[in-house]
């Protein structure tokens, strides 16, 4: 499965209207709106394993800073 056909599905999975569907800059907004929820969604909750292991080596801050400069 190619990256557009992962959009087209969620994008008829979220019933965005047809007409979306076959507007190529319509479906890379969809899925750039996608993708940043989804790395903010990570790095809060990355953030919230790192500050609740914070006297402990961990990597949940570097993962979570990682995550962040994707955006």
């Amino acid at each position: 499965m190619t990256d557009r056909d992962d959009i087209m599905k969620l994008a008829r999975e979220a019933n965005l209207p047809a007409c979306h569907l076959s507007h190529p800059v319509a479906l890379t907004r969809f899925a750039t709106l996608v993708a940043q929820a989804e790395r903010q969604r990570l790095h809060h909750k990355f953030m919230e394993i790192h500050k609740s292991q914070q006297h402990s080596n961990n990597y949940w801050h570097f993962a979570a800073r990682k995550i962040k400069e994707e955006e």
